[in-house]
C-alpha cells in the first residue's frame, strides 16, 4: 500500500476516534449520574411491591374523596395525596 494513501485513512479514522472521547471527569459524573438513577429504580422497585403486597394483604385502602387520594395503613396515619 502507497504510504500516502495508507497516511490519507489513517488520518480521517484517528481523528473521528478522538472526537468520540470525553473527559474523565464528564465520564466520572455520567458514571455516578447513572449509579445514582439504577439505586432509585431499585428502592422504588422495592417500595412499589411492598405496596403491592400490603394491598393485596387488605393491609392498605386507597380511596378517592373529592380531588385526593386518601391512603388509609392499617395501624398508621392516613395521608392525603394531591391528584395531578
Amino acid at each position: 500500500m502507497n504510504k500516502g494513501k495508507y497516511w490519507s485513512l489513517v488520518l480521517p479514522v484517528g481523528a473521528a476516534l478522538l472526537t468520540g472521547c470525553v473527559s474523565q471527569q464528564t465520564y466520572d459524573q455520567q458514571v455516578q449520574q447513572t449509579q445514582t438513577a439504577l439505586a432509585l429504580e431499585r428502592q422504588y422497585q422495592a417500595l412499589n411491591q411492598q405496596l403491592q403486597s400490603e394491598i393485596a394483604a387488605d393491609q392498605v385502602q386507597i380511596r378517592q374523596l373529592q380531588d385526593k387520594l386518601v391512603i388509609t395503613f392499617v395501624d398508621m396515619i392516613s395521608h392525603n395525596v394531591q391528584q395531578t
